[in-house]
């Protein structure tokens, strides 16, 4: 087992620092407000007004002004908070790589400080997507699959690429994971249900990578005009609800075997009655979500 960093951490590392610095000024640059806020208005209703728009149109257009001004204000203040998650989980990262070095720390600590880290970047670029959307449009960011492109960018196939490539790397870890599991599991150290918990968040994980791309493929066509925006939602609303069936339908069987343990394990004595009532309630959850999800499944594929 070696215990030098791994190369693309550091190289992700090194970007997202030179990123951090490069925008720094971005996120610490105020929306404008006070004076500059109110010339901009007037000079709005003056606009508005001599051009024959009346009195409502420049209302609605400065109720829009002011309303991509929120929008961005409140981009910049979260953009912060990111900031500040994507450093502590740097410096998390690191202290978990020195700490494996030292022999202190498994594996599997590493790669869950690691798995952090690009959660928190992703949840940065994905702010930084949002400001572009905001910026462009002066309205909210738009997740349908047939939003419009913002200043000639597709930020729905941008936000959908990095999903894509953060599940990836989940799937990466998970796999590794599942192979430490298997082998304490031979030894008797964890159970087998430890190792049937991975390989259930490993399928959901690759459920979500197969969705992930089918909505890039979706969108590619939406936007190149080989399918209609109707039928792109359509399409898409139906990835979304074979997502959520098959994680239900997983968690049924998932459920359904550890009830038979559990039961087993009531004869024996062990365990007592309420934590089998609470499975059978977790299961019947599980059950109606699924029953729902293949119910709008059909309705979707019946076009309704």
């Amino acid at each position: 087992m070696s215990h030098d960093p791994d190369p693309r951490f550091l190289e992700h590392l090194e970007w997202q620092t030179e990123r951090a610095l490069r925008r720094r000024d971005r996120f610490s640059r105020p929306v404008p407000t006070g004076a500059l806020r109110t010339v901009r208005t007037l000079a709005l209703v003056l606009l508005c007004t001599f051009s024959g728009a009346g009195f409502v149109v420049a209302a609605e257009r400065i109720q829009s002004v002011r309303q991509a001004e929120i929008l961005l204000e409140r981009n910049r203040v979260e953009g912060i908070l990111a900031e500040h998650r994507v450093a502590r989980a740097t410096e998390s990262a690191e202290r978990a790589e020195v700490l494996f070095a030292s022999g202190l720390v498994g594996e599997g600590r590493v790669e869950e400080a690691r798995l952090a880290f690009e959660q928190a970047t992703w949840d940065w670029q994905h702010l930084e997507l949002d400001r572009v959307e905001i910026a462009n449009t002066g309205r909210a960011p738009n997740l349908e699959i047939t939003a419009p492109l913002a200043g000639g960018r597709d930020i729905f196939s941008e936000r959908e690429r990095l999903a894509r490539d953060l599940t990836v790397r989940e799937l990466e870890i998970s796999n590794r994971e599942l192979q430490r599991t298997e082998e304490l599991a031979a030894a008797g150290v964890v159970s087998s249900a430890d190792v049937g918990s991975l390989r259930v968040e490993i399928e959901d994980a690759g459920a979500r990578l197969q969705a992930h791309k089918a909505r890039l493929a979706l969108r590619a066509d939406q936007v190149l005009g080989r399918i209609t925006d109707e039928a792109a939602l359509r399409a898409d609303r139906l990835t979304a609800v074979e997502l959520r069936g098959g994680k239900a339908r997983r968690q049924v069987a998932t459920l359904e075997v550890e009830l038979k343990r559990l039961r087993e394990l009531v004869d024996l004595g062990v365990v007592s009655g309420s934590e089998i009532r609470a499975l059978e309630d977790r299961l019947e959850t599980a059950e109606t979500a699924h029953k729902l999800a293949e119910l709008e499944r059909q309705l979707i594929a019946e076009g309704s």
